[in-house]
């Protein structure tokens, strides 16, 4: 029996989770592997350039991160049961806010570096799916008060701990859809023409993302970005994130491995580019 037949066999037996691990740490490994930490070297826009040279490289500390790090640790130690409308899996039922935060909330270095990203677009129009405990959409409505964040959240006990979260923050730019995202984003219409930024965040399955994102595609602009989440968390995400790619309207992207960042400007170059932060 060839190794590969063997491994075909051990990978059926073995249980979802398990199969789950480790596609994850095999794509993790390829993208270190095959991605370079270029310090924007080899990429030929000026926009690109300056987003992987200085902006995805950036330390500095902004005034609110003390403040939104200071709720997340409120979320993690909190001691409130909620319960969850997950229209992703299917399977709903009352969880601990703190075991919420743990898995879902993006870790602090992500959720500063779609803030870095905003800033560096001088994003007005945000769209958010999937608010979860509202970490990121805090991150996403601090660029400005000028700045219109519109976030969509299924479950709408989760949503009640968000409000919180940003009334403490004394964050008022902020929008929250409650419902199945789905259904309640084909009624979105943007303030002004484009959606500056949109971060896709809410069911991770290939198709639930492919919605999403030809629906929000209709309002990109030559400046948009719009961020997806965990791309290559499994082989679903993974066909998702390259048929975004192939699309005519999308020019160049960057896979970062936790995100991938998707451009609309004709003037780039269609190449995908892979960076470790």
């Amino acid at each position: 029996m060839t190794f590969f037949r063997k491994s075909i066999i051990f990978a059926v037996g073995m249980s979802k989770d398990i199969r789950t691990y480790f596609y994850r740490l095999f794509s993790w490994l390829s993208h270190r592997l095959s991605a370079g930490n270029t310090g924007g070297y080899g990429v030929h826009s000026p926009m690109l350039f300056e987003l992987t040279r200085n902006v995805m490289t950036d330390r500095n500390v902004y005034y609110c991160f003390s403040s939104i790090e200071q709720q997340r640790r409120f979320l993690l130690s909190s001691s409130e049961s909620v319960y969850v409308d997950d229209y992703g899996t299917g399977v709903s039922g009352v969880r601990r806010v703190a075991d919420i935060a743990v898995s879902s909330l993006k870790s602090p270095k992500e959720a500063q570096l779609l803030m870095r990203i905003a800033v560096m677009k001088h994003a007005k129009e945000i769209v958010e799916l999937g608010t979860s405990l509202g970490i990121t959409t805090a991150y996403l409505a601090s660029v400005g008060s000028d700045v219109r964040v519109t976030t969509y959240e299924a479950a709408k006990e989760v949503i009640r701990q968000a409000e919180k979260v940003w009334s403490r923050l004394k964050l008022e730019n902020i929008s929250v859809v409650q419902g199945n995202i789905t259904e309640s984003l084909v009624s979105y219409e943007p303030k002004g023409q484009f959606v500056d930024m949109a971060f896709i965040d809410a069911n991770h399955t290939g198709d639930a993302t492919l919605n999403y994102f030809n629906t929000l595609a209709h309002f990109a602009g030559a400046d948009s970005v719009y961020v997806i989440d965990d791309i290559h968390s499994s082989p679903d995400m993974e066909s998702a994130w390259h048929t975004i790619q192939e699309r005519n309207d999308v020019t160049a992207t960057i896979d970062v491995y936790s995100m991938g960042l998707v451009f609309f400007d004709k003037n780039l170059e269609k190449r995908g580019y892979k960076v470790r932060l």
